[in-house]
């Protein structure tokens, strides 16, 4: 039984840990498109 929740909470990690990466890229993504937005209504 332990082991059963030993690995279904590893496996929770790991999904987490997805997730994670997921959000960290999508937040640069946003936080570059934003850089060149500001910089487009700057030099206008």
């Amino acid at each position: 039984m332990s082991m059963h929740l030993f690995t279904c909470s590893r496996q929770l990690a790991s999904n987490v840990g997805y997730l994670e990466a997921i959000c960290d890229t999508f937040v640069q993504f946003l936080a570059t498109l934003l850089i060149r937005f500001l910089e487009e209504m700057s030099s206008l």
